[in-house]
């Protein structure tokens, strides 16, 4: 088993999602490492959680759906 971690920045004006972040592993702490280790750099992000504009929703996924860095090469294939 493994978990998708999907953290949604609410715009504050319109109140729509504006960037999604999404940080992956094989537990929950490790999604949540990511996450926080994601915060400590990001000054949006961190904005947004002082300001409470984000939602969360968590992923369970197989260990065979986990992105690898050819999966990015692939989806910009045309044919």
């Amino acid at each position: 088993m493994a978990w998708a971690y999907h953290i949604y920045r609410i715009d504050p004006g319109s109140e729509i999602i504006r960037v999604e972040h999404v940080f992956y592993g094989f537990t929950k702490a490790e999604c949540l490492a990511e996450y926080h280790e994601h915060l400590a750099a990001c000054t949006g992000l961190n904005a947004a959680e002082c300001e409470d504009r984000i939602e969360e929703e968590w992923e369970e996924l197989t260990e065979a759906e986990l992105p690898t860095p050819n999966d990015e090469d692939d989806e910009d294939d045309d044919g």
